[in-house]
């Protein structure tokens, strides 16, 4: 008999999250830092959205204000998948994208976790 139940590969929860980000493309000629908008986010990662075509693989420098927060969470991060999606009627290029931070400080995981544990519980 096969199991047909979906197997949940994340590590931690994800939280449905619509946050600007700014960005920069490790050892790239991209000049200068890049805003991103985050539509979800776990202590493990982000999806976030791209307008510009970034390989797979690429190294970010990040930087995001958490809505309940003052301080910003920084993080070397990796961009592990991408999928290009349009909207009807518009030109614009954008791309999800899953991003798995590679260097955090535990103090900003612990500020991301903090978050959306307290969002969640607001939803109960």
């Amino acid at each position: 008999m096969v199991d047909n139940k979906q197997v949940e590969k994340r590590k931690f929860p994800r939280l449905f999250a619509s946050v600007i980000i700014d960005y920069s493309i490790i050892n790239t000629d991209f000049p200068g830092s890049i805003k991103g908008e985050i539509k979800n986010i776990s202590a493990g990662g982000i999806c976030m959205v791209f307008y510009e075509d970034i390989s797979e693989g690429a190294e970010l420098m990040m930087k995001f204000y958490l809505p309940d927060n003052s301080s910003p969470v920084i993080a070397k991060s990796k961009v592990v998948w991408k999928e290009k999606f349009e909207i009807s009627g518009d030109s614009i290029k954008r791309f999800n994208a899953g991003i798995e931070f590679t260097e955090i400080k535990d103090s900003d995981r612990e500020k991301i976790s903090k978050y959306i544990f307290k969002a969640l519980k607001s939803k109960e």
